[in-house]
């Protein structure tokens, strides 16, 4: 018997259904906000991959549970100096209400773990597993009720660093043959522009060395129009990493980019991190107007 087209619709709707309850790993609540979140998904497959790779390469896709159509996707990379830290950061770590939040707001939020600089990786390993994760949210965010063509992508301090070169430099997408036309955004928070200590050990080189020898590895060296929009955040006590960010700004608005760039008052580098968090936060506010404005249907 030949079915018709509604009843092949509602088959494959309690279907989808079906499938993303059994794939659901968890109900997640906070104050009210609800979400599901599916935990420690590999984003690398291939048979060649290092155990540590296998170990690391994994992330989290946190859902808002009233907003199940064309929801627009915060990709978002941890902190830690690029030798430590984990994707859980925002939701179990300084404060619960940075990813509740956008899950209120119905966003979806991708955290992702990279690579480590140490004894199993260098750079740039956790540049190449960024870019990675990128395109695996990208090819597969749909599955999950995210809009592929409404993807930002955000991080704090060395994820900042990582959204940064992400943002403007072609190569980590152009190696592994993905275009970054889906990305509406890029949104790197209290992210090092200039020089950075421990990417400095990785190379062997002094950090001073980041500006001159190895211009490509840090953003100041890679200053071009930006093709996608680009949102950079600090805090107001961060010292340097406000001149060498303010810096950057400047020089990518000259180039013709459509760049932001804002500061938060009275914030020090750990204080601008768990204001991301706090109850009420205008620099989270506003990666969710930036996200609003630029986000497609």
């Amino acid at each position: 018997m030949l079915l018709s087209k509604f009843e092949i619709f509602l088959y494959g709707f309690v279907a989808f259904f079906y499938i993303s309850i059994v794939n659901a790993q968890d109900t997640i609540s906070h104050n009210g906000i609800v979400g599901l979140v599916y935990k420690d998904i590999a984003y690398k497959s291939a048979d060649n991959l290092s155990p540590y790779e296998v170990e690391r390469c994994k992330l989290d896709v946190y859902l808002p549970v009233n907003h199940r159509k064309s929801i627009p996707v915060l990709i978002f990379f941890h902190g830690g100096g690029l030798v430590s830290g984990d994707k859980e950061e925002g939701w179990t770590d300084w404060s619960n209400n940075f990813g509740y939040e956008f899950l209120k707001r119905g966003v979806a939020i991708v955290s992702v773990n990279y690579r480590l600089s140490g004894l199993k990786a260098k750079w740039p390993d956790y540049l190449n597993d960024a870019a990675a994760a990128v395109v695996w949210v990208s090819k597969n965010i749909k599955n999950y009720g995210g809009n592929p063509n409404a993807i930002f992508v955000s991080g704090y301090s060395a994820g900042g660093y990582i959204t940064h070169m992400l943002s403007v430099d072609p190569q980590w997408y152009q190696g592994i043959g993905f275009s970054d036309r889906a990305i509406c955004g890029y949104i790197p928070m209290s992210g090092q522009t200039r020089e950075h200590a421990n990417l400095a050990i990785d190379l062997g080189i002094d950090k001073s060395e980041l500006s001159t020898t190895y211009k490509n590895v840090m953003p100041l060296g890679n200053i071009k129009k930006a093709k996608t929009p680009i949102f950079i955040i600090t805090g107001g006590d961060e010292g340097q990493t406000i001149v060498d960010n303010e810096t950057y700004y400047k020089l990518l608005k000259a180039a013709g980019s459509d760049i932001i760039f804002y500061v938060e008052p009275g914030k020090d580098h750990i204080k601008m991190r768990d204001s991301l968090g706090n109850s009420v936060s205008v620099a989270r506010e506003k990666v969710i107007e930036f996200i609003n404005r630029y986000k497609k249907n």
